[in-house]
């Protein structure tokens, strides 16, 4: 598209240096950076939290299990792999895992509490905090680490450590990690020891110093293990939760879409609707002048018979708007089920936007000439 705009040079309002760097590849010369800065809020301060988090994360995955490798095999790729992984420079830890961040393996019980299995070092290295108990040990098995949200559910104002859940012993608590289920706050999380019949499905998350780009291409040749057969993914944390966020993106863009059309509809209609009433009570209103009424009266008498259709729309709209959140916060993420401030300015800018509509009928109603009026009665 650039190129068939004739696109040399531009400048670039982003945060992120690969887009410099691919604009730069495809030959379009970036003249200056406008860096986007974002204060905390209610609405993003969740999203900032977990990018933070995630920033200086790789996943790499050989996909052992699509070349039939063995417990025992893939149990010793492993083995070479994590301990040549930490001898490469900028590396701070590497970890373990069945379930991908941000990926779409998931595996859940009835409640919908996601289970990982993970080595000791998966909370270091994503950086999630352990707030009680202990990390798991060498050959532990039947026990679990719960985080802080599905300890609260199930054993609200109890220590969970020793408790039983889903047969297994709770060990530990960690904080809320929503790698996931990442658009909802109320997600659950259990952690277990991974297994070696579960290692030839597993990917490696590693945590680096500096920018994760720069080591893909090691970390890379590295996971391959020497072993000419692999050919293993290498993705940046940041970018799977780019797009794992792509989706609501684009929801909340066709939201904001049909939103806009819905109120170009409520302007043109009650525009409409005030201009055509207005023209109809042009001679009740010449009557109503000539009779001593003020500009004030004439403006009271046309509000009045508008008020309570457009009282009773608001209130139906947010009701309807109510509903529609609960299941937009489902798969948006930040977005809350009932909002008092988005609810609220929302019927500010209905009332604005209402009498901006019908301003322009309610001047001409104010300016009729009685005499003009009466004469034509």
């Amino acid at each position: 598209m650039l190129d068939s705009l004739g696109v040399r040079s531009v400048r670039l309002m982003t945060n992120n240096p690969r887009k410099i760097e691919g604009l730069r590849q495809l030959g379009v010369d970036v003249v200056g950076r406008i860096p986007l800065v974002m204060q905390p809020n209610a609405y993003n301060r969740a999203y900032l939290e977990t990018k933070m988090r995630k920033s200086g994360h790789l996943m790499a995955d050989p996909g052992l299990s699509s070349y039939g490798m063995t417990p025992g095999a893939a149990q010793g790729y492993w083995r070479s792999v994590e301990a040549r992984m930490r001898e490469v420079p900028g590396v701070r830890n590497v970890a373990l895992t069945s379930l991908p961040p941000f990926g779409n393996r998931v595996t859940v019980n009835r409640e919908l509490t996601i289970f990982y299995h993970v080595t000791p070092a998966f909370f270091d290295t994503m950086r999630i905090p352990l707030t009680h108990g202990r990390l798991f040990r060498d050959r532990e098995a039947d026990v679990a680490i719960v985080s802080e949200t599905l300890a609260r559910r199930h054993w609200p104002g109890e220590d969970p450590i020793g408790k039983t859940y889903e047969g297994r012993t709770v060990i530990g608590v960690s904080g809320d990690a929503r790698t996931v289920r990442i658009n909802e706050g109320g997600a659950t999380e259990c952690y277990m020891p991974i297994q070696p019949e579960q290692l030839a499905g597993a990917v490696m998350v590693v945590r680096v110093d500096g920018a994760p780009a720069r080591a893909a291409g090691t970390i890379r040749a590295v996971a391959r293990g020497g072993d000419e057969r692999l050919m293993p993914s290498v993705v940046l944390l940041e970018d799977a939760l780019e797009e794992k966020l792509e989706a609501p993106r684009q929801l909340a863009l066709i939201a904001s879409a049909l939103g806009c059309c819905a109120l170009l509809l409520a302007v043109t209609g009650l525009a409409g609707m005030v201009a055509f009433t207005v023209s109809q009570r042009l001679r009740e209103i010449g009557v109503r002048v000539a009779l001593g009424a003020r500009p004030a009266h004439i403006v009271r008498a046309i509000a009045r018979q508008f008020t309570r259709p457009i009282v009773v729309g608001a209130i139906a709209g947010s009701a309807l708007a109510a509903l529609a959140g609960t299941v937009l916060s489902r798969e948006m993420f930040g977005v809350s089920q009932l909002d008092p401030l988005a609810h609220g300015g929302a019927l500010l800018l209905f009332a604005l936007v209402a009498v901006v509509a019908a301003l322009p009928s309610v001047r001409r109603a104010v300016r009729v000439d009685p005499v003009q009026m009466l004469r034509h009665e």
